[in-house]
């Protein structure tokens, strides 16, 4: 018995609209990063203290918050 793949393989123009699509995804997600950072890093740091979080750890609780991570 012969055993026939059907895989599907992207065109080029599907190719660059998934890059194009990762590229826009990876733009927002830094823009957020960025955000965060700025947004926590005008924090005094009473108010960092209320929340419980370091100055060491904004950028961690930035990336967790934009990638995941």
């Amino acid at each position: 018995m012969a055993f026939i793949s059907t895989t599907h393989r992207p065109s080029v123009a599907e190719y660059f609209r998934g890059l194009a699509a990762r590229y826009r995804e990876a733009r927002a997600r830094r823009a957020l990063y960025r955000q965060t950072v700025a947004e926590l890093s005008r924090l005094s740091d009473r108010d960092l203290a209320d929340l419980g979080i370091s100055r060491l750890t904004i950028h961690d609780l930035a990336a967790k918050h934009a990638y995941g991570k």
